[in-house]
Parts: C-alpha cells; sequence; structure tokens
C-alpha cells in the first residue's frame, strides 16, 4: 500500500516512516500542505497520515480540496493526526473528509493497526474494470492490456477511468474536463485530445472503442466486462 505522512515536524515525520517503511509500506513524505497536493497528484497514494497543523495551506484545507477533486487528487483514505482533543475539532476534520484520526502523541503500533484495518478493507472491496483487453484495477490504481502492465501518468489512468466508467455516454469536453482535471474548461482547450492521443499511443487496442463526437467530445464504446 502507497501512504504518504505529512507532518512538519522533522522527528515526527522521520520516525513514522522508519517504521512504516519496516511494515513494508510504500511511503513518500511532505513536509507542508502545498508540497503534500504535489505529491498526491505524482504519486496517488492510497493512504495519508495528514498532520492538522502544517504551514501555509493546514491540514483541514489539503482535506477538503483532496474531497472536492478526486479527479485531480484521487480518493485517498485520511487519517488526520491531531495534537487537538475538543470534539469540535475533531468533527470540523470528518466534515472536511477526513476518515478517521489519531491523537498526538500518539502510539505507532496503534498507526500501523490503523493502516492495516485500512488495506484489508481495500483488498476486499478491489474494483476491477475492463473494456476488451483493457483491464483496469481501481485498487492497485494499474492498468493491463492482453495481461502486460501498462504505466499510465496519472491524468491518463483518471481519464480512462473515467470514460470507461460513462462508456456508452457521449460526453462534452466540458464534462470531461472538470471532472478529470478539475477545473473549469474553457473553450477551445485541446488538452483531452493530446491525452486521447497518449493513450492511443500507449493502449494498442484503445482506438478500438473509443470515438471522437464531431470535435463536441468523445464516447467510449464496448461492453463492460
Amino acid at each position: 500500500m502507497k501512504v504518504l505522512i505529512v507532518e512538519d515536524s522533522l522527528v515526527t515525520r522521520n520516525h513514522l516512516e522508519k517504521k512504516l517503511k519496516e511494515e513494508g509500506f510504500d511511503v513518500s513524505t511532505a513536509s507542508s500542505g502545498e508540497a503534500a497536493l504535489q505529491t498526491i497528484v505524482n504519486m496517488n497514494p492510497q493512504l495519508v497520515l495528514l498532520d492538522l497543523y502544517l504551514p501555509g495551506i493546514d491540514g483541514l484545507e489539503v482535506c477538503e480540496k483532496i474531497r472536492n477533486h478526486p479527479g485531480v487528487y484521487g480518493s485517498p483514505h485520511i487519517i488526520m493526526l491531531t495534537g487537538k482533543t475538543e470534539e469540535q475539532d475533531i468533527v470540523d476534520g470528518f466534515v472536511r473528509g477526513a476518515d478517521d484520526y489519531v491523537k498526538k502523541p500518539f502510539n505507532i503500533a496503534e498507526v500501523i493497526l490503523r493502516i492495516r484495518a485500512v488495506e484489508r478493507k481495500t483488498a476486499a472491496k478491489a474494483e476491477v474494470l475492463q473494456v476488451g483487453d483493457i483491464i483496469m484495477n481501481l485498487s492497485a490504481n494499474s492498468v493491463k492490456e492482453g495481461g502486460k502492465e501498462i504505466k499510465l501518468s496519472k491524468t491518463e489512468y483518471n481519464l480512462l477511468v473515467f470514460l470507461a466508467k460513462n462508456r456508452g455516454v457521449a460526453l462534452s469536453r466540458m464534462n470531461i474536463y472538470e471532472r478529470v482535471w478539475g477545473d473549469e474548461f474553457i473553450p477551445g482547450n485541446r488538452i483531452i485530445d493530446v491525452y486521447i492521443r497518449k493513450l492511443k499511443n500507449k493502449l494498442s487496442t484503445f482506438d478500438n472503442h473509443i470515438e471522437s463526437l464531431q470535435g463536441r467530445g468523445y464516447i467510449l464504446r464496448g461492453k463492460l466486462k
């Protein structure tokens, strides 16, 4: 499981990183909210340990941005690390999108147990989409074609999954862009066409399923297996 530790205390960050790596987790770290958001885009973690107090963008705002833009940041499980113990502070964390919280100072064994519980739930509800020979494992964020794993960028993967989940539906460029890129669409923007070409280059059978709608948008055809 990919885990991102977002913690501005170097001592705490290093301690968590060391212990989680010893447990076999794929770990990355960030020391600020801004760095966390960029790392999530690049890493696509399945779980984020998120400190409440961070320089710049605080943990609550990071959490909210993740939940408001799943096309950009995915849907990682978020465990808030907080020294606050007031009930309202904890409630605020859940309202902004946190899944769980751990109070500081924490017991590292407890943190590991919570992560293991998420890992088990993730494995139990593994979801797979398949269109033709293209197979998308949503829990592992992986794509295979003809049994061979295909390396896609975060945006390429999100675009492919969005099209697959909406197979048979005519999608406008505005709809695709706002859902996958998480930003307002500007008419004339051709970035979607660029990424469709990228998918065609990486997936040999993708062209058999994708259809351009006379410059208006796209539709992915093909029965979902």
